[in-house]
């Protein structure tokens, strides 16, 4: 029986390093993105959203999100501190507040609330690579870097710390006071407890 389970779990891991090596995560990356380019304010449109039309979004939406969660969660357990891809944070972060945007007082927000966990669980994904002090880091352009001498060095160039430093940007960047409430929300779900 285990080496069924083992097998399984093979088909599958097989399965996340295909659809990563196609872009899958860029794509989804990018529907998500183009879909929260056409709610820009999605305070405003709260009421369109409550109906049909948010239906609908959520049903791209959601499954996107759990696909995309799956996706970063192995590639960052697999590549582990060698990963330093930030490019779905900022999307992710503009998903979370166009979705925040349904009422709650629809009959479909408890697949709002889905959504928000896995974006949740997504951003999280970035915590579980942990870096040495005496790791080297490779850049981006593929140049190694010298190894830190402190944890604090370390940990500035963390995984984790470059993605809080993202989701500090969207707060910053915000347009209103609606999107910095979300980005602070999720600052909140993000920040470890005391």
């Amino acid at each position: 029986n285990r080496n069924v389970e083992d097998y399984v779990e093979l088909k599958y891991a097989y399965s996340m390093v295909q659809l990563f090596s196609r872009d899958m995560l860029g794509t989804l990356t990018s529907v998500l993105s183009k879909l929260c380019q056409a709610y820009e304010q999605p305070s405003v449109h709260s009421g369109v959203l409550a109906g049909p039309q948010g239906v609908l979004l959520l049903s791209v939406i959601h499954p996107s999100l759990r696909l995309m969660r799956r996706l970063l969660s192995h590639v960052i357990r697999c590549r582990d501190s060698d990963f330093h891809d930030l490019t779905a944070v900022p999307v992710l972060l503009q998903t979370y507040a166009l979705v925040s945007a349904v009422p709650a007082s629809c009959l479909f927000h408890p697949k709002v609330n889905e959504c928000r966990s896995d974006i949740v669980a997504t951003l999280l994904a970035y915590s579980q690579p942990a870096v040495q002090a005496n790791d080297d880091i490779s850049n981006v352009n593929g140049t190694s870097v010298k190894p830190s001498a402190t944890p604090e060095d370390a940990l500035s160039r963390s995984l984790w710390t470059q993605m809080i430093q993202e989701v500090l940007k969207f707060i910053h960047s915000c347009s209103g006071p609606a999107a910095a409430v979300t980005g602070l929300e999720v600052l909140n779900e993000l920040m470890p407890l005391p």
